[in-house]
């Protein structure tokens, strides 16, 4: 029988509101980093390969690997980079925006050689249904580390229907981020 506080999780989430303001795959060659502002919402990332770090300021990097999620709080500075023995050279940008195809997903290329990490990013905005964003209460970044498949199909029908949006791509791309957010809390 689930717990009072499972129930109350329950009625939470079914009750939450997810938009997408934009969603890309940062594609981060080795030997280089990207360096993102801050945004008014919150911002999802989950490695899809390649390892690296994403560090905020005043905490410890965060370690990437495949199958990393993090859900980092709205107004947060951040810089992702590939694990890389070499310098790395920073590239900045004020926000999460690809170079979107009609043949595959938005993707956001920094630097040239050899990949050193490929993550999918979202800055979403995280509410009640008519109330406020849940994440501005959020201190520090939600890190979570799933198994072999982790949550790649999910990102990627959410960066397919990101590349080509269609009838009802809202609705399904809320319940794919909530299908994230979901097991994540899990």
């Amino acid at each position: 029988m689930p717990s009072s506080a499972h129930i109350v999780l329950d009625h939470l989430l079914a009750a939450l509101d997810i938009g997408v303001t934009h969603f890309t795959v940062c594609d981060i060659r080795d030997g280089w980093g990207l360096r993102f502002d801050a945004c008014k919402t919150a911002s999802l990332h989950y490695c899809l390969a390649g390892v690296g770090t994403l560090a905020v300021p005043g905490a410890l990097p965060i370690q990437l690997q495949p199958h990393t999620f993090v859900l980092l709080p709205p107004g947060v500075a951040y810089r992702l980079e590939g694990a890389s023995p070499k310098r790395v050279r920073l590239e900045h940008r004020a926000r999460l925006c690809g170079v979107s195809s009609h043949e595959s997903v938005p993707t956001l290329t920094v630097g040239e050689g050899q990949q050193g990490i490929a993550t999918a990013c979202g800055e979403l905005r995280m509410g009640l249904a008519g109330g406020s964003d849940l994440f501005t209460s959020l201190g520090e970044p939600l890190v979570v580390r799933f198994g072999a498949e982790g949550l790649r199909d999910q990102f990627v029908m959410l960066l397919a229907e990101s590349a080509r949006p269609g009838v009802g791509s809202r609705v399904l791309t809320e319940a794919l981020l909530k299908q994230c957010l979901v097991l994540a809390l899990r």
